[in-house]
């Protein structure tokens, strides 16, 4: 795992994506919105809150409110967004560690 500072404007959101590992973000500053698979309602974020992406799960991130938003990701290296589902979820192993 490794943590990923992003920072971005408001109306600046990222592509409609997957990932085949769970990803999660606190948030620093600023206000986000998010959209999740198997959600109605758009999910409203500010600094201090926590959100959690399970793998196999679509989301959508959209920055909002005045200025910039910055928040800490929590994410596999390497790892890219998935534009289509994947058949499973990534498997991690400590015994070669």
């Amino acid at each position: 795992m490794r943590g990923v500072l992003i920072c971005q404007q408001p109306g600046t959101e990222t592509d409609y994506h997957v990932h085949d590992y769970d990803e999660w973000w606190i948030i620093l500053e600023g206000e986000i919105h998010w959209k999740m698979e198997g959600r109605e309602e758009l999910i409203i974020t500010k600094k201090g809150d926590f959100v959690f992406a399970p793998a196999l799960t679509f989301h959508h991130i959209f920055p909002a409110g005045d200025g910039p938003s910055i928040r800490l990701a929590i994410t596999l290296p390497g790892k890219g967004h998935l534009h289509e589902r994947p058949t499973g979820k990534v498997r991690v192993s400590f015994e070669d560690a």
